[in-house]
């Protein structure tokens, strides 16, 4: 099946998809954060404060929100789309570098594979620590368990599929 998938989606189609999906997605989210920051070289931003109105829900909600712009955005994004937003852009990640992998692969060293496996997992524990807003909680620490555990096991499978193919092509063309 892997060799099926990489044969339609080559490492390179992998690399721009990730590209274009993580340009869209920046692209969201920095536009979705305030624009409360003051512009350089003396230009003026025009804000309108409203006193002593009452609090409307979309307020309320604000003020549980992080006091940072960044934070904020990414608490402000349904949690189902930060779940599927970091599978896509991890799955793609781990596709467009099969290039790299395959190189670490042929080394033949356990070494190199524990490596392997150390970076892509951290990588993919960092990037689930970035969708959760950077924030600690009970059901937060699950997810982030979660997407370590499923980074661990994706990338094992992915090399172990990936050796499969190499010792296969080795022995044909032998």
């Amino acid at each position: 099946m892997l060799g099926t998938i990489l044969k339609l989606l080559r490492p390179g189609y992998a690399l721009t998809a990730l590209i274009v999906f993580g340009s869209w997605q920046g692209y969201t989210f920095v536009k979705s954060i305030p624009q409360k920051v003051s512009l350089p070289f003396g230009t003026i931003q025009i804000h309108n404060e409203q006193k002593n109105q009452p609090a409307e829900p979309q307020q309320v909600q604000a003020e549980q929100l992080s006091a940072n712009p960044a934070i904020a955005a990414i608490q402000k994004v349904n949690p189902c789309m930060r779940i599927l937003s970091w599978l896509v852009i991890y799955s793609l990640l781990c596709l467009a570098t099969v290039p790299l992998i395959n190189k670490m692969l042929a080394q033949e060293s356990n070494f190199v594979n524990a490596i392997l496996i150390i970076i892509y997992s951290g990588s993919g524990l960092l990037l689930a620590f970035v969708f959760a807003a950077f924030q600690f909680s009970k059901l937060i620490d699950v997810m982030l368990i979660a997407a370590f555990v499923f980074s661990v096991f994706f990338i094992i499978w992915l090399a172990g599929e990936l050796e499969k193919m190499r010792i296969q092509d080795t022995f044909s063309a032998g």
